[in-house]
């Protein structure tokens, strides 16, 4: 078992696992992409040493159910026992988890931050389709305003555009042999922390909670 799967292990919820596709991916961050150690706690990142591409920034980082009360608004372990934190979906502090849903299956699933991104749904009806999400190469995952197109490539801050085809997506496309669509919504269906009637089954989840 490679550190972050064996990492991610360790703080997983009751009924919970590690999806194969997400230590698969794991895996490779280990062997081809970039790991920071601070302390013992592993972070991995999709960016390759040498590649010219661009990778999505997301961290890899087991939080489990760390300041997850802080996000509920409540210490119900009913609810914290369904949850559990393993990527940072954008710099102002989003995050994707583990969910067990009404029906007792696992999902992957997006929390906005509330002060930045407020995008509350499942991210795909698969793993797989969280790892095609991710390689679509939005430059953080977090900005649901972006899903509705393909990410741009534009020239920032007078550097060369950046380079979509790096080496996470090609790593994806010949490890399981898949597509990468062109832009978030054709995955996933988009709900709001201030939606009112969702019909994201997380989102919906979500207004049973007393906080």
């Amino acid at each position: 078992m490679n550190r972050l799967t064996r990492q991610l292990t360790e703080v997983l919820g009751p009924g919970m696992a590690v999806p194969e596709e997400l230590d698969r991916l794991y895996g490779w961050i280990e062997t081809h992409a970039t790991v920071t150690d601070h302390e013992g706690f592993l972070s991995g990142f999709l960016d390759v040493p040498d590649d010219s591409g661009y990778a999505t920034n997301i961290e890899f980082r087991a939080d489990g159910t760390d300041c997850l009360e802080h996000w509920f608004g409540t210490d119900d372990r009913a609810v914290l026992d369904r949850v559990c934190v393993f990527a940072q979906t954008g710099g102002d502090g989003s995050m994707a988890a583990l969910w067990i849903d009404d029906d007792g299956r696992q999902r992957i699933v997006h929390m906005g931050s509330g002060s930045g991104s407020t995008a509350v749904c499942v991210l795909g009806e698969t793993p797989l389709d969280f790892l095609r999400l991710v390689a679509i190469g939005y430059d953080e995952l977090c900005w649901s305003r972006e899903w509705s197109g393909p990410p741009t490539f534009d020239e920032i801050d007078g550097e060369t555009p950046r380079d979509p085809d790096c080496a996470y997506r090609r790593w994806l496309l010949a490890e399981f042999d898949t597509t990468i669509p062109e832009r978030a919504l054709d995955l996933v269906t988009l709900a709001e922390m201030e939606d009112e009637d969702p019909s994201d089954p997380f989102a919906r989840w979500l207004t049973t909670i007393d906080a």
